[in-house]
């Protein structure tokens, strides 16, 4: 195993090592093109804000609001990982590690579906609201009515 202190794979821990840095490395530029890919997708709605002078619109400053809060969440969440990889405890066999590479991965996940406008319905699909209801049984009661 090559995550021992005495490996059975000669060179093991030079290999190791040279892993861990290109992970970090990786997870840096994951973290810089996650900023890259917010500013590519608020310029064009900034843009259009600015020229069609609709500063006041609370949808707009909504979805503002929502894709930057999330970008933070996922870049704290990364950058949360990397610490946690990074300051490992001695006796840390990897499982350790593991879960919170997928807990970061399950928050991160869960930040983009609230991204969405309707992340209520994406998360819950199953769940309908008080209108959907009320439509869905007046549309029966018309179905049951056209059938007799």
């Amino acid at each position: 195993m090559i995550s021992t202190s005495k490996s059975c794979v000669p060179g093991g821990k030079t290999y190791l090592g040279v892993f861990m840095t290109l992970a970090n490395v990786g997870f840096g530029l994951s973290t810089f093109f996650q900023l890259v890919l917010l500013m590519l997708v608020l310029y064009p709605i900034v843009d259009h804000v600015s020229r069609t002078n609709l500063k006041h619109s609370s949808r707009i400053k909504n979805t503002i609001f929502r894709l930057a809060a999330c970008t933070a969440i996922c870049i704290t969440s990364d950058l949360l990982f990397l610490i946690t990889r990074h300051v490992r405890l001695p006796e840390d066999t990897g499982i350790f590690t593991g879960l919170c590479s997928c807990y970061d991965v399950t928050i991160n996940v869960c930040t983009v579906v609230c991204s969405f406008a309707d992340w209520r319905k994406r998360f819950f699909p199953m769940i309908t609201s008080k209108e959907d209801a009320i439509s869905l049984s007046s549309s029966s009661k018309t179905s049951t009515n056209t059938t007799n």
